[in-house]
């Protein structure tokens, strides 16, 4: 059985769903769903191959423990700054160790 030791993770971020607000717009939203302890790793460049395919636009490189329960329909919230999952996140060698999450950073400028 493999380890990984906790110290790696050292940013604990917010995995949030979509929701459409009740204030009458229907305008899209993020309602917190978990926490979980990740590593950010900023990016060299904008694109990024994974699994064959060009991704654009990937400003970061999020890590953490596996869970199932990841999907690439969450935003990621790490104190004021918040990511948009880009592509599937990937189960590292499909071993259910660790998850490679490639993100890109909202901003509003």
């Amino acid at each position: 059985m493999k380890t990984m030791p906790a110290a790696k993770y050292n940013c604990k971020v917010s995995f949030g769903k979509n929701t459409k607000s009740d204030d009458g717009y229907n305008t899209d939203s993020f309602a917190h769903e978990f926490f979980k302890w990740v590593n950010i790793h900023t990016g060299a460049s904008k694109e990024l191959e994974q699994s064959g395919q060009l991704m654009g636009q990937v400003t970061h490189t999020i890590t953490c423990r596996y869970s199932s329960k990841i999907k690439a329909t969450h935003q990621i919230t790490f104190k004021q700054r918040q990511f948009e999952i880009i592509g599937k996140p990937i189960n590292q060698d499909f071993e259910n160790i660790q998850t490679i999450i490639a993100v890109k950073e909202i901003t509003n400028a």
